[in-house]
């Protein structure tokens, strides 16, 4: 399975999900989309949700093969944390899909090799290609949280 997150962004993106569902006609391949407020009138290869909670959305990334995501924060840093392989394509406010651009968030993550970037929707089926032998490199773990836990514990008992 394959998921597609075009986030909670008031704005549609109606060009990714139109791509991909060009793409998913010929492909055979299974694919789920978390849409928001992207219309989905016209799309019939794609299975569509507007909203779903968290939960869902985490399952289905633990689940998918890749990820085809807009380049919110936060649908990216939910694919990295759970190691995934994900397809990157900034929302461009010129086109109306957002208000502030993704293209800084997605430029610093591709030069890190945490994903690949995609600017320009016709060449998804190479970064399709392409994805499918990408790894994404192993996250470095930090014990800060670890730590700031245990000296509020340790504050908390000395009371």
């Amino acid at each position: 399975m394959i998921l597609l997150l075009l986030g909670t962004n008031p704005y549609p993106f109606d060009r990714l999900l139109n791509a991909v569902d060009k793409w998913a006609q010929n492909s055979g391949e299974k694919i789920i989309a978390q849409t928001g407020h992207t219309p989905i009138g016209h799309v019939n290869t794609i299975e569509c949700y507007d909203f779903v909670g968290y939960e869902q959305i985490k399952k289905w990334i633990k689940e998918a093969e890749f990820v085809i995501t807009q380049g919110g924060f936060g649908s990216i840093k939910d694919c990295l944390a759970n190691q995934k392989s994900v397809i990157a394509v900034p929302r461009i406010q010129e086109y109306g899909e957002c208000q502030d651009s993704q293209k800084e968030l997605v430029d610093a993550l591709a030069e890190q090799g945490r994903l690949i970037p995609l600017y320009d929707i016709g060449k998804l089926p190479q970064a399709i290609k392409d994805i499918r032998s990408f790894v994404p490199p192993v996250q470095n773990s930090t014990k800060i949280p670890e730590l700031v836990s245990d000296l509020i514990n340790g504050y908390i008992e000395s009371i």
